[in-house]
């Protein structure tokens, strides 16, 4: 599914079932993007809050989804399946080092794309 599909069809395949708001300490111009509980984007290696759920303005209460199945940006390419923590400006990427915060459920192909991934 390209990413324009996925976009557009957001609301129908993502099911999150844990929700939280959190102030935004930066504009957050870019949704699907790993939050920290900072309120910045998540950083590599750090905890993560959850998945930023709308564009929110610095100062703004931002809604996180915590728990379930939601869009991320991925940063790497990735198979289905693979754990997954943040890169440095908030993307999905393979966890290595960093504390894991779910899994993939589609694979990806490249930078930037928008794939589901389920969110412990």
């Amino acid at each position: 599914m390209a990413a324009r599909e996925k976009e557009k069809n957001y609301s129908e395949v993502t099911k999150p079932v844990g929700t939280t708001e959190i102030k935004a300490k930066v504009d957050m111009m870019y949704p699907f993007r790993l939050v920290g509980f900072d309120g910045n984007y998540a950083k590599s290696g750090s905890p993560v809050l959850g998945v930023l759920d709308i564009e929110t303005p610095a100062g703004e209460n931002a809604k996180v989804i915590t728990k379930g199945v939601a869009f991320i940006e991925a940063g790497e390419a990735m198979p289905q399946g693979a754990p997954i923590q943040s890169d440095d400006i908030g993307r999905a990427i393979r966890a290595n080092s960093g504390p894991v915060i779910g899994y993939i459920l589609d694979s990806t192909e490249s930078p930037g794309e928008l794939v589901r991934a389920k969110i412990a």
